[in-house]
């Protein structure tokens, strides 16, 4: 008798990139893989970008499948999740009785702390971290202290899935022109660490610095969820700079917008599809204000801030594409060094073995260069270089 094997995703984004690893020979898959998504806009746009790639059996959705008593399965199963909707997992992983669980980690979470939802017996049934490599050496720490092997999903493999997608249209049904800008524009990135006004402000200002850098033609991808006040308040702004401004809201993955072949640059603010967008495809991209989002992001321990963090040490800042024609790229930092000391400030207590390396990688690079990625009070509050308390070599 064959596995059964259930794949978690709400987002597109998760859907493609475990289709890749399906794609690559990645996925534990022995029988016939059923899709279990939730009942929001992101899970719908899930159940479409499966269905248009064809390599799934069927859709369920996790409120039908735990709607009633006792197990979900009684024979073995395999479970593979998205570290996007890891709520969603446990909650299945608890109704069954024989399981095996792969986590997917998108958005750069494979280099950062194991986050809480990931732990108890969830993290003890993870048998494998896949990852996307979109940042090629650089060493994953999910579920590392348990010594949970991670292993890359090509980005060929990715590629070539977005491929077979149906092309992006335009809400006009048009196609997309060449050469055009793709604005990032969902609130996920985010939410809880910038107010309404400042959300506001953020999407106005990368269309108008867009433009200004002579990126006229763009389209905006902007959350469904997005008042018409804010709308209104865009359209205004391109119309400002005579900017050629589509808003569309879907919720197609990035990627299928990438792999029309007429986005030519990429702009948006603490998005790791910005990275994706470099190191998969070769398209020009900027960020704006990916430093203000890392200050406000709270807890510290958020799991977006190892995402935004790679895009703030790798992405030119758009400010600077006024100036120079490709913009200036972001001052080098020593990438392994960083991402662990950042993912120690996370999760001290889950990296304690890491300290040794980040007090040393800390000490080393200049006070401005350390307040990009953690505040001085985080530092101090943790003993580390560049806060304002004595630095100890062990915490505690």
């Amino acid at each position: 008798m064959s596995t059964r094997c259930y794949l978690v995703a709400t987002s597109p984004h998760e859907v493609l990139v475990m289709a890749a690893a399906w794609r690559a020979g990645s996925l534990p898959v022995a029988g016939p893989l059923v899709l279990v998504v939730g009942t929001g806009t992101g899970s719908r746009a899930a159940r479409r970008t499966a269905e248009q790639l064809g390599f799934v059996e069927r859709v369920v959705v996790l409120d039908e499948l735990l709607g009633g008593d006792g197990r979900v399965e009684d024979s073995p199963v395999e479970l593979v999740v998205g570290s996007a909707s890891l709520e969603a997992g446990r909650a299945l992983a608890r109704r069954l009785l024989e399981v095996s669980i792969t986590l997917v980690a998108v958005d750069g979470d494979a280099y950062g702390p194991t986050p809480d939802l990931v732990r108890g017996r969830f993290a003890r049934l993870v048998s494998r971290v896949l990852h996307l490599d979109i940042v090629p050496g650089l060493t994953p720490l999910l579920l590392a202290e348990r010594h949970v092997p991670a292993a890359p999903v090509p980005l060929d493999d990715l590629r070539a899935l977005a491929a077979t997608l149906p092309a992006a249209l335009l809400p006009d049904g048009g196609r997309v022109v060449d050469p055009t800008t793709l604005v990032l524009g969902s609130a996920a990135r985010w939410d809880d660490a910038l107010d309404a006004d400042r959300q506001t402000d953020l999407l106005v200002a990368l269309v108008q610095r867009c433009a200004e850098a002579g990126h006229s033609r763009m389209v905006l991808l902007l959350d469904p969820r997005t008042r018409p006040r804010v709308r209104r308040q865009l359209e205004k702004a391109a119309a400002q700079v005579r900017a050629d401004l589509t808003v569309v809201d879907d919720q197609s993955p990035a990627e299928q917008w990438l792999a029309t072949g007429a986005v030519r640059f990429v702009v948006g603010s603490a998005a790791p599809d910005l990275v994706v967008a470099q190191a998969a495809y070769g398209i020009r991209a900027a960020q704006l204000d990916t430093d203000v989002v890392l200050k406000r992001l709270a807890p510290f321990s958020d799991p977006r801030r190892i995402g935004a963090t790679l895009v703030q040490a790798l992405v030119p800042d758009l400010r600077s594409w006024t100036s120079a024609p490709e913009g200036e790229a972001p001052p080098v930092v020593d990438l392994p060094g960083l991402v662990t000391a950042v993912a120690y400030a996370m999760q001290p207590e889950l990296l304690a073995g890491h300290r040794p390396a980040v007090i040393e990688h800390l000490a080393t690079v200049e006070d401005g260069t350390r307040r990009r990625f953690v505040r001085r009070r985080r530092l101090g509050e943790l003993r580390l270089p560049g806060g304002k308390r004595k630095v100890r070599a062990t915490l505690g």
